[in-house]
């Protein structure tokens, strides 16, 4: 099951990366996190703890990124492994192009995120809506 959103935001892209790349701040104008808890600075490696309402927490390790342009952390259990992907790209000076996906497979993810496809959409939905609000209004 993967799900793909994208979003255009009228804001340079290097601000919203900025809003994005800040991970421990993301409870704060995302209201599909809890907390998320890097165990360091954002670089390939790095572990990230996340809690999320309904989901309980889980620990995602840091697999690609790209300073500025894309991030991308996984989680991988014996059954069930989840991938996050974050990109910025930049449309114009003055505006970007955010798409965030969430994919789950392994034999028991599959069944999992065909059970959950609805919410998945929903919170993958609601993070990029809740960016592009706040990046909007605060005059990021």
């Amino acid at each position: 099951m993967k799900y793909t959103r994208t979003i255009d935001i009228p804001r340079p892209s290097d601000r919203v990366w900025a809003v994005l790349e800040d991970v421990g701040s993301w409870p704060s104008w995302a209201p599909t996190f809890t907390a998320v808890e890097p165990a360091g600075p954002l670089q390939v490696g790095t572990d990230v703890r996340i809690t999320q309402p309904g989901r309980g927490s889980a620990t995602y390790q840091v697999e690609v990124l790209e300073p500025g342009r894309r991030f991308q952390w996984g989680s991988a259990g014996r059954a069930v492994v989840q991938h996050a992907d974050h990109l910025v790209e930049p449309t114009s000076p003055d505006a970007c192009r955010v798409t965030l996906s969430f994919e789950m497979s392994g034999w028991l993810g599959t069944v999992l995120g065909a059970v959950a496809s609805r919410k998945i959409r929903s919170m993958v939905d609601s993070e990029a809506e809740s960016l592009a609000r706040h990046v909007t209004a605060d005059g990021a």
